[in-house]
């Protein structure tokens, strides 16, 4: 099976959905645990770093061919996570799904959400896959 970029990028937004409506206690459908566990990152889609801009800004910014084809998902993603966000929260966030993988972080994921929507800016978090030298 090939690597599907816009495939990947609305499989995560889906997972991120699911976190965002999820409440404690709540039972979550099998589709949803399942759609919660193809939660791959977003580290092999660059293109979450660029800001939630006009389509000519990513171009001036020198976005490739293939990062604007995903340019209205990725605008989805940016209004998703600000209505969850404060500003200084949501672009953390940003950086933090580029970085990390959901069935790595599951339990903390909700705690820094938490964190952020108390406005509790995290400035250090150790994550296992990120290699430090």
């Amino acid at each position: 099976m090939s690597y599907n970029s816009l495939q990947k990028l609305k499989g995560n937004i889906a997972a991120v959905q699911i976190a965002f409506e999820w409440k404690q206690g709540q039972m979550l459908l099998p589709e949803q645990v399942e759609a919660l566990k193809r939660y791959a990152g977003f580290g092999g889609l660059k293109a979450v770093l660029y800001p939630n801009a006009p389509k000519e800004e990513w171009i001036k910014l020198k976005a490739s061919k293939e990062d604007l084809k995903l340019y209205p998902d990725f605008i989805e993603l940016h209004k998703l996570l600000q209505q969850h966000f404060k500003e200084v929260g949501y672009k953390q966030a940003i950086v933090a799904y580029y970085y990390l993988k959901f069935d790595t972080i599951h339990s903390c994921h909700r705690n820094y959400i938490q964190f952020l929507k108390n406005g509790i800016v995290v400035s250090l978090a150790f994550h296992p896959c990120i290699k430090m030298n």
